[in-house]
């Protein structure tokens, strides 16, 4: 029984910390935009965040922005290194 109880924590930790860097992105980008984007609409592919179901005017603003919430998304979290937004 030990061995499940420790591979549900490992699980769990892994969601945990999936949800704390998706809300840095989310907040980051409602700080420098103003535009609150749902959580699930953030995946990620390697090093760069892609943005699903979001309008491109949207889009174009967090390009224009991109450099202060790529800075913002670094100083909010440590567990991953997030380089791009699309």
């Amino acid at each position: 029984m030990f061995g499940i109880s420790e591979f549900f924590k490992k699980i769990q930790g892994s969601y945990t910390k999936e949800i704390l860097i998706r809300n840095a992105i989310k907040e980051a980008i409602l700080h420098q935009t103003g535009a609150d984007i749902p959580i699930t609409a953030v995946i990620f592919k390697s090093d760069t965040v892609m943005l699903t179901g979001v309008s491109q005017s949207l889009k174009s603003a967090i390009y224009i922005k991109k450099q202060a919430i790529l800075k913002e998304i670094a100083d909010k979290q440590d567990v991953r290194v997030v380089n791009d937004i699309r």
